[in-house]
């Protein structure tokens, strides 16, 4: 009979232990869901020199870049060189689709011409890009490491990038005789309409 007795105690004390170790489970869950609720809060954070005023509008071509460093110029210029290699791909797609668009209005074999615009392009567009205009800059140090991080925002006037690949449409010997500016210009605002 003692036997029983002591088994049942037990079986009680196992069966306390599990739901009272259960409880502790929900409480802790509960606990690590408020502990990541408030890393989320702190985590949330803003892009210097980004967002819908930095991007590329109808009338300027817009890019952005950030860069990091121990050395607050290499910093600076690791940004401005994101933000070159931002604004010189956005200027290469939009240029090549809309000299694709305009050539094929007026040339019948427009592939061979669209191939040396796209080359003048690679070659030249970085040019350009000496002229650009800086339109924000922040530093930060960042605490944890004591690195610089520099963002800027360039941008650069889509006439002047207009007038600069009109110039080799003029030279062209297949486009040339057939180029009008203002049938270019047309193309090159419905692409940037796009962006």
């Amino acid at each position: 009979m003692k036997n029983i007795y002591s088994l049942r105690l037990i079986a009680f004390v196992v069966l306390l232990l599990t739901i009272g170790g259960c409880g502790n489970s929900k409480k802790k869950v509960i606990e690590e869901t408020k502990k990541t609720v408030v890393i989320k809060k702190k985590v949330e954070s803003t892009i210097p020199c980004a967002g819908t005023v930095y991007t590329t509008s109808n009338k300027y071509f817009r890019g952005n870049g950030s860069g990091e460093s121990l050395d607050k110029i290499t910093a600076e210029r690791k940004a401005l060189l994101n933000a070159h290699s931002n604004l010189s791909s956005q200027i290469s797609a939009t240029m090549h689709m809309a000299g694709e668009r305009y050539m094929k209005t007026i040339l019948k074999n427009y592939d061979n011409a669209l191939d040396r615009f796209d080359e003048y392009s690679r070659l030249n567009v970085n040019k350009k890009l000496l002229n650009t205009k800086r339109i924000c800059e922040k530093s930060d140090i960042i605490g944890a490491t004591g690195k610089y991080k520099f963002s800027i925002a360039v941008e650069i006037s889509s006439d002047e990038i207009i007038k600069y690949y009109s110039e080799f449409m003029l030279n062209d010997k297949s486009i040339g005789n057939n180029y009008s500016s203002s049938n270019f210009k047309r193309a090159v605002d419905a692409e940037m309409n796009k962006l």
